[in-house]
């Protein structure tokens, strides 16, 4: 072990089942940081190669979003707005903080129009994935899978997939409920969505019951 990071508060973050870790790590490209989420809604900026210790200066921390965080961070460098993290956490919007080498931007650059879920309350919030030309401006988007209706995390409920403008994801391109057969029906929660030779794939349950209904939908032009 070269170098480790425990919370000061883990004790308490242990005993409320506030898990550290549950979003996942994130290397960012061409830097020396990781960006690390968890379930008390903090993201935190760490050294690669001096993550700090116990109880040593605390790493840079903010509050991200309004709940925990299931799903691990995105990056895309943008020509028009320079590296950019993205996270969705439960029962809040999508949103993009600007990177600066070694630190976030504490302030949210944008910050989505639609809560996930967008009915009700509760998990897992939305995994997310990037597809562009490159740093191209405009041509970034931001896919965004998530819970519609109600609270996926011990139960079968309806997703639904988002496309954002990654430059500005104030701006929703698309979703998967505006036409009826573009539905993938039931939340497969903690699943990421898969861009690759131009089309996007996503896995879901497809029925409630889950019997020999799973699904992949593969979306793309007509």
């Amino acid at each position: 072990v070269s170098s480790f990071w425990t919370a000061s508060n883990f004790a308490q973050l242990d005993g409320g089942d506030v898990d550290q870790g549950s979003a996942g790590l994130m290397l960012i490209p061409g830097s020396t940081r990781i960006v690390q989420g968890g379930k008390d809604g903090i993201l935190h900026i760490l050294d690669q190669g001096n993550l700090g210790g116990f109880q040593a200066a605390n790493p840079q921390q903010f509050q991200a979003t309004v709940s925990q965080i299931d799903s691990a961070p995105v990056y895309w460098n943008s020509a028009t707005n320079g590296p950019m993290i993205y996270v969705e956490g439960e029962d809040d919007f999508v949103r993009s903080y600007t990177f600066n080498g070694s630190t976030l931007n504490a302030a949210s650059i944008h910050v989505g129009t639609k809560v996930t879920p967008q009915i009700g309350s509760g998990g897992s919030g939305a995994n997310l994935a990037v597809s562009a030309n490159g740093g191209a401006a405009g041509s970034g988007v931001l896919w965004a899978y998530g819970v519609y209706d109600g609270d996926a995390n011990q139960d079968t409920r309806p997703g639904i997939l988002r496309a954002y403008n990654a430059d500005n994801v104030s701006v929703e391109l698309w979703d998967s409920h505006m036409v009826a057969a573009d539905d993938c029906g039931y939340l497969a929660k903690f699943t990421d969505p898969v861009v690759a030779f131009g089309k996007v794939f996503i896995s879901g349950f497809g029925s409630a019951t889950k019997t020999n209904s799973g699904r992949v939908c593969v979306y793309g032009l007509k």
